[in-house]
């Protein structure tokens, strides 16, 4: 017998109505000053195999706005499944986010709809786990790269390049849903750089549907 209440949402086409809300992503977490390490300062970890995915179809004559809206896609984190199908671990913030571009894929004239799926192998889930931790890897490596550079800068480049690498890292971590060990170093060389005014990034808790 098929569930009264499936667990994915319906499928919306360009002629469905939609918002005019503009779509805004989450802000970056706050700040607090380094620390003792507590549960807080750990990443959020998503239910078990469930991920939320965004099907989607911009027309390609809509060259300006399918930019913007992969750029906000990618400022999410998004593993890229197939043409036009991406994926994030589902959390409440996750569906939310994706649900706000597929509104504004909508009102420029494309199709999207969003739903909940489990992967059935386990293999395959591991390996995109193990590519949405590598490409943040690469990021913390060019911010780790930066900090190294700006050692030996003069004071005013210096302190330029440290709220520079604090903003970047806050932009990485609200983004990292599977930490690589890259992560700590990040924060570390960030840290020499600052000196003892270091501030570290920590996740919020999240708000649960």
């Amino acid at each position: 017998m098929l569930p009264s209440r499936p667990p994915w949402r319906r499928p919306r086409s360009a002629g469905t109505e939609a918002t005019t809300q503009r779509c805004r992503l989450p802000r970056p977490h706050k700040l607090t000053h380094a620390g003792p390490r507590t549960h807080c300062d750990t990443i959020r970890h998503p239910d078990p195999g469930e991920w939320a995915l965004l099907s989607y179809r911009i027309p390609r004559k809509l060259g300006t706005p399918r930019v913007t809206i992969w750029r906000k896609m990618k400022r999410l984190g998004v593993a890229q499944l197939g043409d036009g199908l991406v994926a994030l671990p589902a959390t409440a913030q996750t569906r939310e986010d994706l649900d706000c571009i597929a509104e504004e894929i909508l009102q420029v004239g494309g199709t999207a709809a969003v739903w909940l799926a489990q992967s059935a192998n386990d293999r395959q889930e591991r390996e995109l786990c193990a590519g949405m931790a590598a490409a943040r890897s690469q990021e913390y490596q060019t911010v780790i790269a930066h900090a190294v550079a700006a050692a030996s800068a003069p004071a005013p480049e210096r302190s330029r390049t440290i709220w520079r690498l604090r903003d970047e890292l806050l932009r990485i971590q609200s983004r990292d849903y599977f930490p690589p060990a890259e992560r700590d170093t990040a924060r570390r060389a960030g840290g020499t750089l600052a000196g003892p005014r270091l501030c570290v990034a920590v996740d919020a808790p999240k708000k649960q549907p």
